[in-house]
């Protein structure tokens, strides 16, 4: 028989080698793995991993250790959740808590000789809750030329039908005498008590004098939820 020898071609030296190097190099991989936590922020280029590299859910809550995060305090449990600067809120005064109200009138009043108290000039306003106002008021008049003789005018405050003063002679303003014509200008001011609700303060004045001309006159109010004032009405002396 005659034995037929086969030479080896280019090709086949080629693939004899490819093989044995995917062969030898699959072993290698399998002997040399990564070891445990090898691989940190120093081994990796710098954005090698980027959001859309890292698949949904690839890190979940079972797969962080709790302590890694340290203890997370509950809000309800910390030591200022109720309060502000070590304070507790109801310590804190809201914005609706202090109000300011005012009223100002320039129209003039002749022939003033009314002998009861009047009103001259009111504001009225709503409070949220218990507290106090503080009343500032002033009235300037003259002496009636119209009429002979001198005025005398008194004034003072009333909140809704309560006058803070039973004092017929509260405030008082002596403009002139037999037609002088000299305006005057008298001020007051009270710190009362006020309920919470609809209020209206008064300016009220009386003639003792024969009559009195108004030019002016003007009421501030300022209501704070907590103070100290003068329980009304206050006791008269005549």
């Amino acid at each position: 028989m005659k034995q037929i020898r086969k030479r080896l071609t280019y090709a086949n030296v080629m693939s004899s080698i490819a093989v044995f190097l995917v062969l030898g190099g699959a072993t290698a991989l399998a002997a040399n793995q990564l070891a445990k936590n090898s691989v940190g922020p120093n081994q990796l280029k710098k954005s090698a991993v980027t959001t859309a590299k890292i698949k949904n859910d690839a890190v979940t809550g079972p797969k962080i250790k709790e302590q890694s995060l340290g203890a997370v305090p509950n809000a309800s449990n910390a030591s200022n959740a109720a309060a502000l600067g070590g304070f507790p809120a109801a310590d804190y005064l809201k914005t609706s808590g202090v109000q300011a109200f005012g009223a100002i009138s320039s129209s003039t009043i002749s022939g003033f000789t009314s002998k009861n108290f009047t009103p001259v000039i009111a504001k009225s306003f709503s409070v949220p809750a218990n507290g106090l106002l503080f009343i500032v008021g002033s009235v300037t008049v003259a002496d009636d030329g119209s009429i002979i003789g001198g005025n005398e005018l008194y004034f003072r405050f009333r909140l809704d039908s309560t006058n803070v003063s039973n004092d017929n002679y509260y405030h008082g303003i002596t403009a002139g005498n037999g037609g002088e014509e000299l305006a005057q200008t008298g001020a007051g001011s009270a710190v009362i008590p006020v309920t919470a609700g609809a209020h209206t303060v008064f300016i009220d004045a009386r003639e003792e004098g024969t009559g009195s001309y108004f030019f002016g006159r003007d009421l501030s109010i300022l209501f704070v939820p907590g103070g100290s004032g003068v329980p009304i009405p206050v006791p008269g002396q005549f």
